[in-house]
């Protein structure tokens, strides 16, 4: 009901006490008083006014006065039904929101009783009976400010609570990348180690290629050796057999002569002619024997040419010497190529020398994690002392964070109160580190004074609008979550972790000689020191391998073709 319907009825009340003597006026305004409160609180509780008004057989036997009174009670009767309805559904959207606030609504109807109890005793001083309907609706409008901060309250809580179930998900999802990555970098060194082993077997056969090729060309060396001498052999037989040759000729000379002094004077004449063609004949044979010489020369040239390059024809000889200079200048870019292939290979060894340190780093670690714990108590308490300070680290940076937003908050919220101001409060400078809680208390405050000063309507109409906007859906988004990560864990390298494996076990043997000194026995031995890796990732040139094997391929094609030519020019002569 409201305040104005029960004061009418207070006010019928009222006339039908005055009507009576002033004797019985005051046991019936006792009685008529206990009377319209329990009807009253019956039409409250029922939502009835009957209860109050009475049924509409007792006014037939009215006048035409009250045949009109009832009239307007009946229209009234019938705005009160439907605002009551209207109530109703109120309470009942309230009721479903506010199932923890039960407690508070009694409070409210006890006030509200009391309220009209008040209204009762004060039904003579009517001048005073508008002033405290004024005061009691504000009093209502405060309740249901009340009330509303309530609800206000329980959504954030609802929030905070939802936003916590986000972070123990995000935490987890954290949690299962880790793994995934902790079996992909598993995975990532198996495959390194296997690629190290076919480098490995690459490397061998390599050698062996090589090897084989240095006795291929060892070889080819001794049997050029053989062949050419052989053919000074060969020259030297031909000299000695020309020296006895001439050697003949002179004393078939001599002895020419002699035999032609004991002849006539005919065979003088003959013999002149005779020693004239001879003399002919030497000077000609000489002149043979030079150019034979000469061509002999060009002939041991040509056989050396021709064994030093394999080549059999003069043309093919003449062509080389001609385009000499450009072979000259293929054979210095081969070489600079061969060079820059040596120094790739130098590289990818050097590659492979810190990937190999980098798994042997990774294997220590690993050796590390599958070692036993130690026995001794120290170990223990570093650990546990470590895993303090990490949540220490954590929680300092969660601070962080809450510092740099509240300052934030706190911008944003003097941005929205005063938006005409050139300068603004430098927050940072009044709330120092320090200072954190005096900070959270006047963002507190603040926030406060702006829902106080808040309709109730734009409060439920903003709630509202965020119950149908897609916030929630957009939290769970990637984007949203790599924007508003709130702590962003630093993952150690394998150098800072070896770091601080070595000095807990350092720190826990120390401690263990020490009580070992003082008669107390230690458990704990001293771990084998390891060294240190300061390689970084370093990956595979591939490519240049596979370059550097075609080209010992190309290579031992090209020295078995000149094998074959050998062989080829051999056989021909």
């Amino acid at each position: 009901m409201q305040p104005t319907e029960v004061h009418f009825m207070l006010q019928l009340k009222e006339t039908q006490v005055l009507s009576t003597s002033p004797r019985m006026k005051t046991d019936r305004f006792v009685s008529t008083q206990a009377v319209a409160m329990r009807s009253i609180q019956k039409a409250i509780k029922k939502q009835d006014l009957s209860f109050i008004l009475g049924s509409f057989n007792n006014y037939q036997g009215g006048s035409q006065q009250q045949n009109e009174s009832l009239q307007l009670f009946q229209m009234e009767e019938k705005e009160v039904h439907l605002k009551l309805g209207e109530l109703r559904k109120e309470f009942d959207t309230y009721h479903t929101t506010s199932i923890n606030k039960e407690k508070e609504i009694t409070q409210f109807k006890d006030q509200l009783l009391k309220l009209n109890l008040e209204e009762s005793e004060l039904i003579n001083n009517t001048s005073d009976l508008t002033k405290e309907l004024e005061c009691s609706k504000t009093d209502y409008v405060q309740a249901k400010q009340r009330f509303e901060e309530s609800q206000m309250s329980e959504k954030s809580y609802n929030h905070i609570i939802n936003r916590l179930k986000h972070d123990v998900l995000c935490f987890r999802k954290k949690l299962n990348e880790m793994v995934d990555v902790f079996e992909k970098k598993k995975t990532e060194a198996n495959q390194a180690s296997a690629k190290q082993w076919e480098s490995i077997q690459l490397n061998q056969m390599t050698r062996k290629l090589c090897d084989e090729m240095m006795n291929n060309i060892e070889i080819e060396k001794n049997n050029r050796q053989r062949q050419i001498a052989q053919y000074n052999k060969q020259i030297k037989a031909q000299l000695i057999a020309k020296e006895k040759r001439d050697e003949r000729m002179i004393k078939q000379r001599e002895i020419a002569e002699h035999a032609s002094n004991d002849k006539d004077a005919s065979e003088k004449k003959w013999r002149k002619l005779l020693l004239v063609h001879k003399v002919v004949h030497s000077l000609l044979k000489n002149k043979m024997e030079k150019e034979m010489e000469k061509f002999q020369v060009v002939e041991t040239a040509f056989q050396e040419i021709k064994t030093a390059t394999g080549i059999s024809e003069a043309q093919e000889i003449v062509q080389k010497f001609l385009t000499k200079e450009s072979t000259y200048g293929s054979l210095l870019g081969t070489i600079a190529e061969n060079e820059q292939k040596i120094e790739l290979l130098k590289k990818g060894k050097e590659d492979l020398r810190k990937k190999l340190q980098q798994l042997k780093d990774s294997l220590q670690i690993m050796e590390i994690d599958a070692k036993p714990p130690k026995k001794g108590i120290d170990s223990e308490i570093y650990k546990q002392f470590y895993s303090i300070d990490d949540r220490a680290k954590k929680a300092e940076i969660m601070k962080q964070k809450l510092y740099v937003w509240s300052i934030k908050m706190l911008g944003k919220i003097e941005k929205a109160s005063m938006q005409f101001l050139d300068e603004r409060t430098n927050y940072y400078h009044i709330y120092p580190r320090g200072k954190d809680v005096e900070l959270f208390e006047q963002l507190q405050k603040l926030i406060y004074e702006d829902v106080d000063q808040a309709r109730p309507e734009e409060i439920l109409q903003i709630i509202g609008e965020v119950n149908r906007s897609n916030i929630r859906n957009d939290t769970l988004k990637e984007e949203y979550q790599k924007k508003n990560v709130r702590i962003k864990y630093k993952k150690l390298t394998q150098r800072e972790a070896l770091k601080r494996t070595k000095s807990m076990d350092s720190k826990a043997d120390l401690s263990n000689r020490s009580f070992s000194q003082f008669g107390q026995s230690s458990d704990s031995s001293a771990e084998q020191s390891y060294y240190e890796s300061e390689s970084e990732g370093n990956t595979i040139d591939e490519n240049s391998e596979k370059n550097h094997f075609n080209y010992l391929r190309d290579e031992a094609k090209q020295v078995k073709k000149t094998k074959k030519k050998d062989d080829g020019s051999d056989g021909k002569k």
